[in-house]
This record gives C-alpha cells, structure tokens and sequence, in this order.
C-alpha cells in the first residue's frame, strides 16, 4: 500500500490494470497482409479464438423476427434463443447537459439488449448486445463463459463484419493488472463493527463454504443503477450522447447476466446522464482516482435541479479520462467505496476508466468488480490467512479476465445483502404475492420468541427467509411453498437499541429491541473518524 492517504469510515478500491484486449472473432472476410495483422492482434490477447463472419444488420433483423442466432464455432454450434430484455426500468429517464448548462431529455431508444437459453445446453443463459452496427455479448454455461464482439475491439485492421468467439479461459492473464486498496475501513460501519486498532475487513477470515447461490434470494433482489458518462467520455463515444448510453447498457446488461446467474441479484438501469460539454466545462475535473471518486460524490447530488434528483441504488460513472494514483502514474482503471449499498446510500458510487475497456470483457469483469466492492466484496489475495481458493477471479486484486465469484466473495455479497437489502426491491415470482403478519414485532432487553405468518396467492408460490442481525434466529420455517410459519428467537439485549429487517419474499418484518438500561450511547458519525470508541461505549444495531 503506497499511499497514505487518510483513513477514513470509507474503503475506495483502486484498480490497475495494464492495457491489453480481449475479443470475439467472425469468419474471415480479408485475407492477405490485413487478416495476418488481424490474427496477430487479437493473438496478443487471446491464446485461442474462432473467426466468426456476421453482418450486424442482418442478424438484428433476424433475432427482431423470431429470436434466434446461431454461432458456428469450432467448440460446436451454439444455437441461441433470445428475447428483448430491457435492463432499463419502466420509469427509467435519460438527460444530456449540453453547454449552455441545461440538461435535455432524451427520447427513450429502443431496446438493443436480449437475454436468453443455449438449445441443447441446460441452465445456460445468453446476453447481448444487438443492432444494425454491432454485436456482442456472453453465453454463461456452466463452468466457462464464452464471448462475442467485433475484432475491431482488437485489432483496428479488422472487417465491420468480422467478429470473434472465445471463451474466458483463453484470455492471455498477462493483459490485466493489480486492483489495489487504498483505504481499509468499510463505509458506514457501525460502532459495533469497528474494531480499535484494527481495519475493517483484517483478521484472518477464511472462505466459507454456506452454499449461497442464486437460489438465495427469493424473489430476487434488484439494484437500481444511475449511469453517468463524463464529457470525455462523451468524445470518445464520437460525441453522440445516445452511443454512450448504449455502449453503458450493453455493459450492464452482461453484468446483470453474471450477478444474476451466480448470486440471483438483478441490475436495473434508472438514469443515465451524459456530459455532452467541452472538457473545460466537465464538473468531474479530477484525474487523481481517489479525489476523483470523493468528486463523484460530492457533486453528483448537486448538480440536479431541484426535484430531478433519480432515486437509486448505485450511481456509477464511465470516464474517459486516464486516472492516475497518488504518484500521478496512469494504470488506475476504476474505484469504488466498499460496503455502500443501502447501508451507507451517500457513499454509492464507482468509477470505470474506458481508455481501460477497449474490448468487451475488459469492460464487463472491470464494472462488475467494481460493483461487488459496493456490496462488501473485497480482495480474497488480501485476506490474513489468504483465501487461496480464490485465486484467479473476479475479486482478486490482480485482476483476472475471470468473471467468476469465488464462495469467499459469494458469500461476502450475499451477506450484505441480506443484512443490509432494506433498499432493494425484490422480484417476485410471476403470478405470485406475499404478505406477512405481523410486520412488526418489539422485544424488551430480555429478548424472547416471534412468530410471523406469511401468505401466498397461489399454493405455488416458494419463498425464503433473510434475517438481517446476527442477534435474530430463524428457528422453524426458513423457507416454505405457499402459506406458512417461521419462528425466530431473539436474544437478550446488554447494549444499545437494535433494529433489523426480515426480508420474506420481499415482504419485510422490522423487529426492534429495546435498550439496556445499563448502557450509554456514545455517538459516531458516518464517513469520518469523529469518534472515539472504547470497550465501555455502547453498541447498537
């Protein structure tokens, strides 16, 4: 760790990489000198690869008509069923600020992004990118993923119509870098989680094997995501507002495939803003990544009119401009504050650097990095004792073309969410309802036991239990099909007042415990060291 910037109730992840690409290949269109130069571009990058030949227009036509695409690789013929799959949400709005300082609506586009299944393939799931100009996307089966994007992505010699497929594993690992921590401390820790001395996170933890999979959440969570795309960005997205927008959802479209295969959390894309200023007039003037994330914040929320403010989740940003760390050296592709989804909704936000993601991969494991950073993932290569199962993926701090979550980290986002969800909304079941009675329940310092009721509107309908406090103990009926009980028990209480949320099925239950008389609240602040603990302050949750 270099820098010695302050420590704070915050943890920003920087992460480096080294530029190098990634890319998806079409059959061969040119031959001679260009196709040669073509190969040894994208060689750089990918030890093995199919050549692919498609024409963007025709085959939009075609998924648009019966939603099909076929892939003929040398792996064999990956028969593609897809269907429009709208990331964006039904409320969903786009603005442009353009030079005079006002901030436009744009016209909501169609859909250009599909998910899908693998004939033949069981459990695969497929997302893309899909339009007269471009295609690309990823195919989840099983234990490799494969993807599709333009050679041009690597190699400027290529065709319009010529494309690559590859999978994950050949990615050469010497194309990327190291993520490195600047701060320790997590983002709104409470004082009961914040050990004296110490840093958040330390400790010699080991990885867990709790068997959280998407299966975890029912209905699953989802995340409302705000998207913004600084005036650099903006040029690099040949100055078209509505290029960025896309290029962002296609990212995210193949980060909502990952997060919901592995983890059954689903992305929803609410706002998106574009910068559409000259440099000059761009309000996210910091290149430093550490400052330029704190900027991110602290402007973010400011710079709407009064009313116009989105509600969300996250807020990440694309830039172009190249980020440097503390020595002013480029290598600093993104940033995140760790820990910050609904529990601290002030600290947010990420940052990814585009001169970073020239190709697809590159974009989609550099954003869902930076995402699993606000749901608490940290890097298992920097744990006491190091979580050596987890080498080679996605959290790692030398980053991987890997786009696999380790169980460490699986189970470090599944935790966070099912403490810290109170601001997701959850996705039920089609044709589904819940309720739950009652949806509150007091305890005194003595604790005691609860009993909650849950109902269904169909005999069918499965649901799940999240307790939300270490203090909370499911006893009877973690989960259940169509109308049921759960108990819980709760303990005594010698600290200070606690709170959590039970999520069932989206419904929640707040149960609250009284104070102990024996105990006096010390305050903390959030996002700051202003405050003093010690073995006698009072501990709340």
């Amino acid at each position: 760790m270099k820098n010695s910037y302050s420590r704070r109730r915050a943890a920003l992840f920087l992460c480096l990489f080294a530029l190098a690409g990634l890319a998806v290949f079409v059959s061969p269109s040119s031959s001679g000198q260009g196709r040669a130069r073509v190969r040894e571009d994208i060689g750089r990058s990918l030890a093995g690869y199919d050549e692919l030949q498609l024409d963007p227009a025709a085959v939009a036509e075609e998924v648009r008509k019966d939603g099909r695409l076929t892939l003929a690789t040398a792996r064999g013929t990956f028969e593609l069923e897809l269907e429009p799959s709208d990331i964006r949400a039904a409320n969903y709005r786009a603005v442009v600020v353009e030079e005079d300082g006002v901030a436009r609506e744009i016209e909501r586009t169609p859909s250009r992004t599909y998910k899908g299944t693998v004939r033949g393939l069981a459990g695969a799931q497929a997302r893309f990118s899909i339009d007269e100009q471009k295609i690309e996307g990823l195919i989840v089966a099983g234990d490799e993923i494969y993807f599709v994007e333009p050679s041009k992505n690597f190699s400027p010699a290529a065709g319009a119509k010529d494309f690559v497929f590859y999978p994950e594993s050949s990615v050469k690992a010497e194309s990327f870098g190291e993520c490195a921590t600047t701060l320790a401390q997590r983002v709104g820790e409470r004082a009961a989680g914040v050990a004296p001395g110490g840093s958040a996170g330390s400790g010699g933890r080991a990885a867990t094997t709790k068997g959280m999979t998407a299966e975890l959440f029912g209905p699953k969570p989802e995340v409302e995501v705000a998207t913004e795309a600084d005036a650099e960005y903006f040029v690099a997205s040949g100055n078209d507002a509505n290029a960025a927008n896309n290029e962002i959802l296609s990212i995210m479209n193949q980060v909502d495939g990952i997060y919901d295969a592995q983890l059954g959390i689903k992305m929803r894309i609410v706002f998106q803003r574009v910068w559409a200023v000259a440099p000059a007039s761009d309000p996210y003037t910091e290149t430093n990544a550490r400052r330029a994330l704190d900027q991110l914040r602290n402007v973010y929320d400011g710079s709407f009119a009064a009313g116009t403010l989105p509600a969300r989740d996250l807020t990440h940003m694309w830039t172009g401009k190249t980020l440097l760390d503390d020595d002013g050296d480029p290598g600093t592709i993104g940033i995140a504050y760790i820990a910050a989804v609904c529990d601290a909704p002030a600290f947010s936000y990420g940052i990814s650097q585009r001169a970073f993601a020239s190709n697809n991969i590159r974009r989609v494991v550099l954003t869902a990095h930076e995402i699993g950073h606000n749901f608490s993932a940290e890097h298992p290569d920097e744990e006491e004792p190091v979580i050596d199962s987890c080498a080679g993926t996605i959290m790692n701090s030398t980053v991987t073309p890997s786009t696999n979550f380790c169980q460490f980290s699986l189970d470090q986002i599944t935790d966070h969410v099912t403490v810290k969800d109170s601001c997701l909304t959850r996705l039920a079941q089609p044709g589904c309802t819940y309720a739950v009675a009652p949806a509150y329940k007091r305890f005194g310092i003595e604790g005691g036991a609860g009993t909650v009721n849950v109902s269904t509107s169909l005999p069918s309908c499965d649901w799940k239990v999240a307790d939300g406090a270490p203090w909370l103990n499911i006893t009877a009926g973690a989960a259940g099909v169509g109308p049921g009980v759960s108990t819980y028990s709760i303990a005594p209480n010698t600290g200070g007042p606690l709170a959590t949320v039970v999520d069932i099925a989206g419904q929640k239950l707040k149960v609250v415990q009284d104070t102990s008389p024996n105990c006096a609240l010390v305050a903390f602040g959030e996002g700051n060291t202003s405050g003093v603990l010690a073995p006698s302050d009072c501990r709340s949750g």
